[in-house]
């Protein structure tokens, strides 16, 4: 499923175990990961690189697996997703963990792109595209500011 990144508001993010950010507009992105998708998250929240998650994808699957005392809830990022990790999320659905989020940071994807049609093409899965701002956008941020 799409949601485009100024409807990103409305979104509850929390109904999803995927979620996939992409595009050039870093700031946004992270701004949205923040605000949007983590604001009043509890549990644990993990970060890894891409190569990390491929080296250590059954020890992830196990850690995953294992409840915490501490924590009902685990939110796992991943850095610089591409098409390698594909198999790693359908992995991931039909392993169905249920305290388990996963978001994929990745920078801009092709239409062709394996892991976009995958996203933009299950109910269960979402994607946000952020693309660079251009003259327009600054120039409405501006007058807001102002504002």
């Amino acid at each position: 499923m799409i949601i485009k990144s100024f409807e990103a508001k409305k979104a509850k993010f929390s109904n999803f175990k995927l979620i996939l950010l992409y595009g050039n507009n870093k700031g946004f992105k992270e701004e949205v990961l923040k605000s949007m998708i983590l604001k009043g998250f509890l549990g644990e929240i993990t970060r890894y690189e891409e190569a990390e998650v491929l080296d250590n994808k059954e020890t992830l699957f196990e850690s995953f697996a294992n409840k915490s005392l501490f924590d009902d809830e685990k939110i796992i990022i991943i850095s610089r997703s591409s098409n390698k990790l594909v198999n790693f999320i359908e992995d991931f659905i039909e392993k169905n963990l249920a305290r388990v989020q996963i978001i994929l940071n990745a920078d801009n994807l092709d239409k062709k792109s394996k892991l976009r049609t995958l996203f933009e093409k299950d109910k269960n899965l979402v994607c946000i595209t952020f693309y660079e701002d251009n003259f327009q956008d600054l120039n409405i941020l501006a007058k807001k500011f102002v504002n």
